[in-house]
């Protein structure tokens, strides 16, 4: 039988337990990881120093708790005599059946172990003396609430180097990530002008104009498709569309091709270029 977190035990002690308490952690962070601090930074010795903070840690589906990480000092093994070792800083949470305790400790590896958020991953070159000569390697990973917005999710920028004479391309690929079902805002923004071509991309007379066609596919689907007039001026214009995803892993990338009109365009760099940029909304509604 479940309790809700925060009610009182009833007379005979029935109250809230681990197993409760592990339920809802879960179900408020989809995602193990950092919740803030715990930075790992190297100093001029073989040591790392760790920050204090907190983690959430998935202890099997549906089971995750909250654990503190106290601020310290880890010593690592001195640098290989050849190559290179990598090495990963972590917390782990032990349990009575993978640890036999229940301590919460921080540690140093060649992997990350059940149990365990990664920290920070370090490459060790033969030679080293100091851990502040091995920047971070890893993608730390941050655990945020359901409810709690995840930010930029997916961002490209590019421009043309060289005027285009028609054509069509397919740009910003990207995948990303959302642990629960989101509403996202994809947000594209063209800049665009005409060119004389032939390998001078000077803008070209005002009269030499004609657009390109933008379009934006989310998992190989077409969602977003808009025409764009283009001159002499470098000007931007930006789109937008609402989505809402499923949770798991998506990819998007879009397509620009000439439409119609004069033949030689570019995607300008001293305007803003082109930047295709993914955003969580939040949790989607039912």
């Amino acid at each position: 039988m479940a309790t809700g977190f925060g009610i009182p035990n009833d007379a005979v002690g029935n109250g809230t337990t681990p197993e409760d308490i592990q339920t809802i952690t879960a179900a408020e962070y989809p995602e193990a990881g950092v919740i803030s601090g715990c930075e790992v930074t190297g100093t001029s010795t073989m040591k790392y120093k760790v920050a204090g903070g907190a983690v959430v840690i998935h202890l099997s589906p549906g089971r995750a708790v909250r654990v503190p990480v106290l601020a310290q000092d880890l010593t690592t093994q001195p640098a290989p005599a050849t190559g290179t070792r990598t090495e990963y800083v972590y917390v782990k949470q032990n349990t009575l059946q993978d640890g036999g305790n229940i301590h919460a400790t921080v540690g140093i590896g060649s992997s990350v172990p059940s149990n365990a958020v990664m920290l920070s991953k370090r490459e060790i070159r033969a030679g080293m003396t100091s851990t502040s000569a091995a920047p971070e390697a890893g993608n730390i990973v941050y655990s945020r609430p359901v409810g709690g917005l995840l930010g930029l999710l997916h961002h490209s920028w590019y421009v043309d180097r060289a005027a285009v004479n028609g054509g069509e391309y397919r740009r910003g690929e990207g995948t990303f990530y959302v642990p629960t079902d989101r509403n996202i805002d994809i947000r594209l923004s063209s800049s665009v002008s005409n060119a004389v071509g032939g390998g001078n991309n000077a803008s070209a007379r005002t009269s030499d104009t004609g657009s390109v066609t933008y379009e934006i596919w989310l998992d190989d689907k077409k969602i977003l498709s808009r025409e764009r007039g283009y001159s002499n001026v470098f000007d931007t214009e930006d789109f937008a569309r609402i989505w809402t995803v499923k949770a798991g892993v998506h990819r998007i990338y879009y397509k620009v091709r000439h439409q119609w009109g004069h033949p030689w365009w570019m995607v300008r760099e001293n305007a803003a270029g082109d930047q295709l940029a993914v955003v969580d909304m939040g949790v989607a509604k039912e």
